[in-house]
């Protein structure tokens, strides 16, 4: 026989079992954050840049070479724009090796507003020359010559059609 004593659990309050509910889930977060630490958090910072396509690791980047002096280097910076030169190697058909070149030259900004007198004037000078000229526009219409005297043909009409085909 069973004994008259019953065990009973402990009631817990609603309350109090979502507060450890909620405790046990921040402690596990805690752990996992820290376990996370080297990853970026996209979360906070959305942007994923694309991948790099292969070919793009076979490049090898040069910078300015070491010879150029300071002072030359400066006078250089000045008037052209900076260069970044990269070579890869490859290889072809038949066993050959080809290298590819890149150059990425940086411009310089544009500068609106200084030069435009010499534009403005340049723009008229073209007008002038090529006012008369009507090279540009067709002479029989906007389909040009091919589309002047043209005749569709229904080619399911049976004068089109040879039977003996």
């Amino acid at each position: 026989m069973g004994s008259p004593i019953t065990h009973t659990e402990p009631q817990v309050r609603p309350r109090e079992r979502e507060g450890t509910i909620r405790r046990i889930i921040d402690e596990e977060l805690l752990k996992r954050k820290d376990a996370d630490k080297q990853w970026e958090d996209a979360i906070n910072f959305p942007y994923q840049a694309s991948p790099v396509p292969f070919y793009a690791h076979q490049f090898k980047y040069f910078g300015r070479p070491p010879s150029v002096s300071s002072s030359a280097a400066s006078a250089l910076s000045d008037g052209e724009p900076k260069q970044h030169r990269a070579v890869g190697l490859r290889r072809g058909r038949r066993g050959r090796f080809l290298i590819d070149r890149h150059v990425n030259v940086k411009l310089r900004p544009a500068s609106f507003g200084e030069d435009d007198s010499e534009d403005m004037d340049r723009l008229k000078r073209l007008e002038e020359r090529y006012r008369y000229d009507d090279d540009d526009t067709p002479a029989v219409g906007a389909g040009g010559p091919d589309e002047q005297d043209r005749k569709l043909i229904d080619a399911c009409q049976p004068r089109y059609n040879d039977p003996y085909i």
